[in-house]
């Protein structure tokens, strides 16, 4: 479990809440990423125009930002499949309800 969800997950202990998780991830080990970080307003937003013309200007980000946008889309819809198998195992949901004919 990574620290993020440690932190959730112990809170939902303590009070007694059962705590699941499904994370994906959408960047690789050696990929060349900018920091994130900062770009985050103290409010939490995302300056995402900021964010752009910082990796316009920095080609050597642009490989790795393709192939995460990519592995994004992957890592959602198999989060996706995680959690619907998981609300049908349980019986919360019928298979027919979400598996595309």
């Amino acid at each position: 479990m990574d620290m993020e969800a440690a932190g959730v997950a112990r809170l939902a202990q303590m009070r007694g809440i059962p705590f699941y998780c499904v994370k994906g991830v959408s960047d690789g080990f050696r990929d060349r990423l900018p920091d994130f970080n900062r770009f985050i307003l103290p409010n939490g937003r995302f300056q995402l125009g900021r964010f752009i013309v910082h990796c316009i200007l920095r080609p050597w980000h642009w490989p790795s930002l393709m192939r995460m946008g990519e592995n994004s889309r992957k890592a959602a819809q198999g989060i996706r499949e995680s959690l619907l198998d998981f609300l049908d195992e349980r019986g919360y949901i019928s298979e027919r309800q979400w598996r595309p004919r």
